[in-house]
């Protein structure tokens, strides 16, 4: 039960199907230990699939690993904003 202790978890992916290749382990650890896990997915996956497919691919996924709720932002692949800045 040490998971437990820190609370729900939000897992954070680039592309559809990020979280549940690098960090499924976990999800599946925590939420065995009874703790929520939440994702977020940032990209719609286009430029390795079709979009459609690949979001129906994480729902199913997540719905394997008891992922409580999943959401996703819906940006073009390629189009994540991100800075240098400190």
């Amino acid at each position: 039960m040490f998971l437990r202790s820190y609370g729900p978890i939000l897992i954070v992916g680039a592309h559809p199907d990020d979280s549940e290749l690098m960090a499924g382990g976990l999800i599946y650890r925590a939420v065995s230990e009874g703790v929520d896990v939440y994702s977020v997915i940032m990209s719609d996956g286009c430029e390795n699939g079709e979009a459609t497919i690949r979001k129906k691919e994480v729902e199913l996924a997540s719905k394997i690993l008891n992922v409580k709720e999943v959401f996703f932002c819906g940006l073009k692949d390629g189009m994540i904003p991100h800075t240098s800045k400190p």
